[in-house]
């Protein structure tokens, strides 16, 4: 007869057994094993090896050769372009389909038509963007906009996203011109490990942190919006 044995990994059940009369049925813990090397590889600490050392090399020297501050502080920086940015095509036509959408939409919302209008006088109200009369229309890119909107949040319920993965006429996206920088942010894994370090844990959010941060002049063409 089986007998329940007591591990310290749990119970088990062990010994042997008297066949029934009748077709006998077996089962098998092959799974088991399959089970425990997929929690073991799930558990383990994974190191990401650096795919393109060159290219990240290369986004670290654009930062450190044309990077400057302001007299307030605020960096200005380059976008980190490829060789390729020549090769963008024409995004107006894009972003106009997309602003062209996204205004039927807000038509039969004045809530969220209200709120996106907010944020965009918010915006141009902080000197986060600016409007331009002379402007080449083959220049540069425009970036298609739209809104998320967040319901559960307790600060900002309304998110306005530029979208920098549109394509060109080229088929090429102002994100595929940049370049790939090094992961600067600490592993999730390592933040995690921190808040079981100490007694107490501070958490802070920098307003419009990303905001804070100047793109050279000479490339705002290539941030476009309608």
């Amino acid at each position: 007869m089986p007998i329940l044995y007591k591990t310290k990994l749990g119970y088990i059940l062990g010994g042997g057994m008297i066949p029934a009369m009748g077709t006998i049925k077996t089962n098998t813990l092959c799974a088991v094993s399959e089970q425990l090397q997929k929690f073991w590889e799930q558990e383990e600490v994974k190191f990401d090896e650096k795919t393109d050392q060159q290219t990240e090399d290369e986004c670290e020297r654009i930062f450190i050769q044309t990077t400057e501050r302001t007299t307030d502080g605020k960096f200005v920086v380059n976008i980190p372009f490829s060789e390729n940015v020549t090769e963008l095509g024409e995004s107006r036509s894009t972003a106009l389909k997309r602003f062209t959408m996204l205004d039927k939409k807000l038509l039969h919302d004045e809530q969220l038509s209200d709120q996106y209008e907010a944020f965009m006088h918010e915006y141009e109200n902080l000197g986060h963007m600016s409007e331009i009369h002379e402007y080449d229309s083959s220049e540069g890119y425009y970036l298609p906009h739209h809104a998320v909107i967040k319901h559960s949040s307790v600060t900002t319920k309304l998110r306005t996203v530029f979208d920098g993965s549109a394509a060109t006429s080229s088929g090429l996206s102002l994100n595929d011109v940049q370049l790939k920088g090094p992961v600067v942010q600490s592993d999730l894994l390592d933040i995690l490990l921190r808040f079981r370090k100490y007694q107490y844990v501070f958490s802070a959010d920098v307003e419009k942190m990303y905001r804070q941060i100047l793109i050279n002049p000479k490339q705002r063409k290539y941030q476009k919006i309608l």
